[in-house]
């Protein structure tokens, strides 16, 4: 969980690493075997409110049309 008091537009990129973190501890502790599932949590009081998608797309520099061109090739959701 993290909390957070200001807007931070590289959020997406901040909870990835702490999720490998955790895989990466897990892997270590329990060699074989499946990952668990990391859902990272974010508590944001900003005054603004939040100002960008969630989305990890959202740090690339990347068009909408790139994006949308690599969608077919993403792991389904």
């Amino acid at each position: 969980m993290e909390h957070q008091s200001t807007f931070d537009a590289r959020m997406p990129l901040r909870l990835l690493r702490y999720m490998v973190r955790v895989w990466d501890r897990w892997e270590r502790d329990h060699p074989t075997g499946k990952l668990p599932i990391v859902l990272p949590v974010v508590l944001q009081h900003d005054r603004d409110g939040w100002r960008t998608t969630p989305e990890f797309a959202s740090v690339l520099d990347a068009s909408p049309e790139l994006l949308a061109a690599v969608g077919p090739f993403q792991t389904p959701s």
